[in-house]
């Protein structure tokens, strides 16, 4: 029971982040940070990690701490940077 248990929530997990991911991508033309917490704009080419700041988004586009002290949030009639709830 306990097996069971803990993969139901697993699988609730997973489906979280590959929902979030395709969201990220498929209504407002991003790309999901590796821990899916944020979406940045396609132009940056990939969201977040070492050398974030010098992709062709900046900073401000394409670093996942930045676009979280932002504090925008991803919705349907928003664009990236945002954060992903």
């Amino acid at each position: 029971m306990r097996l069971i248990f803990s993969a139901v929530i697993f699988l609730t997990f997973m489906k979280s982040v590959v929902d979030s991911e395709s969201w990220c991508a498929n209504i407002i033309d991003g790309i999901s940070s590796n821990s899916k917490l944020v979406c940045c704009p396609e132009s940056c080419g990939k969201c977040g990690g070492v050398g974030c700041s010098k992709l062709p988004g900046g900073e401000e586009n394409c670093c996942e701490n930045k676009i979280l002290e932002s504090e925008k949030i991803c919705s349907k009639s928003s664009q990236p940077p945002c954060r992903i709830l």
